[in-house]
């Protein structure tokens, strides 16, 4: 695969289009890799390996997954005719790249997690239906963008979502929200131990409806595994299954605060496009291990028509980042440009990787380095 790298500087900061008299984030190179964006982006994840680096993605055609080097050598395709993946959809499996030859690969619409290597061989395989915990066993297993599946400190993370309940009551919230739907694997033990005590809800979702089904979870290279949530700038952060933090991350940006999803228009697609255009959203947090960041992508909200009277999208809307230092606390907040860059935040050795919005069919990123106060 060819990818076309421009070096670029630029002497003054606004030239980014994230203007500040903080922390600056200065672009310094853009990758196109010279893959149709959509598909490659949407179920793809960058893995830095000892090959190189990569952005890595499940191509349903070729049943394989695919290996885009940013930097560094091609690496062959890892077949993956060997799974019973049911989806064929760039969606249709949720994998992790441990290295080349541990690769965790789950086809979605399965509780089968399987361990394989580059060729695309099984070397392993876990059912997840133990009971939970709690004695629960009506769950179903998810590995989604907001809590991605990570094999970390010899504990393995996915999501286990509850089949029964309903939100549409108040004590159909509570039963909900008073438990927590992450779940971390010992895959070390004989049969494997599921632990279910981390990622609790704040107390704000059993009082109101706000279209959220998991916590959002960054597990780092330090062993914590933390927590924050769309409505709320609440941060948790949990080591050995206790709560060993639990702070504030606020955007001093937001002009609103998040309202309520109405319970009466749950399944309105009409109310739902409104909402997330509308609505400020506090997304996933990132750690950046090589300049020992955090960084938590804030979604501002907007108007839902434009000027012209049209319909806006959400990738229009405005956002910021915080960067938070390795006890939490906030350092800075950056206005991002959103006519230029999404919210896919990627920490590399380099610098800051964003995927870019060119005007092109090719997966694009901008590279930044970040320059301190």
């Amino acid at each position: 695969m060819r990818i076309t790298v421009i070096v670029f500087l630029f002497l003054l900061a606004v030239a980014t289009g994230c203007s500040h008299r903080g922390i600056q984030l200065v672009p310094v190179k853009t990758i196109r890799t010279g893959e149709a964006g959509t598909p490659v982006f949407f179920s793809g994840a960058y893995s830095h390996l000892k090959e190189g680096e990569y952005w890595i993605y499940f191509d349903p055609d070729r049943d394989a997954l695919r290996y885009i080097p940013l930097k560094g050598d091609s690496i062959a395709d890892t077949p993956l005719d060997s799974l019973p993946v049911v989806d064929r959809t760039p969606e249709g499996l949720a994998f992790y790249v441990h290295n080349l030859d541990s690769i965790f690969a789950f086809p979605h619409h399965e509780k089968t997690v399987f361990l394989i290597n580059r060729n695309g061989e099984i070397r392993n395989q876990w059912v997840i239906d133990r009971p939970l915990p709690s004695g629960e066993t009506n769950y179903s297993v998810l590995s989604i963008w907001l809590a991605p599946m990570v094999y970390r400190n010899e504990r393995f993370y996915m999501t286990g979502i509850r089949n029964s309940g309903s939100v549409r009551t108040p004590d159909g919230l509570s039963k909900t929200y008073d438990v927590s739907s992450d779940l971390s694997i010992d895959l070390t033990r004989t049969p494997y131990v599921i632990h279910n005590s981390t990622g609790m809800w704040p107390a704000i979702y059993r009082k109101n409806y706000w279209d959220d089904s998991v916590p959002q979870r960054c597990v780092d290279h330090r062993g914590n595994v933390i927590y924050n949530f769309s409505v709320t700038p609440q941060v948790d952060v949990y080591r050995n299954d206790s709560l060993v933090f639990s702070g504030q991350a606020k955007s001093r940006y937001l002009k609103k605060e998040r309202q309520p999803y109405d319970l009466d228009s749950i399944g309105n697609f009409v109310y739902l496009k409104r909402y997330y255009v509308e609505q400020p959203i506090y997304k996933t947090i990132v750690e950046d291990p090589y300049r020992k960041l955090y960084y938590l992508p804030v979604i501002l909200g907007g108007d839902y028509l434009d000027s012209d009277g049209l319909i806006r999208r959400s990738t229009d809307n405005p956002w910021s980042l915080i960067v938070m230092d390795t006890t939490f606390r906030v350092v800075d907040e950056v206005l991002m440009d959103p006519r230029r860059y999404g919210r896919m935040v990627v920490p590399t050795p380099e610098g800051v990787m964003l995927n870019t919005k060119d005007g092109t069919d090719s997966l694009t990123f901008t590279v930044f380095k970040l320059q301190m106060p």
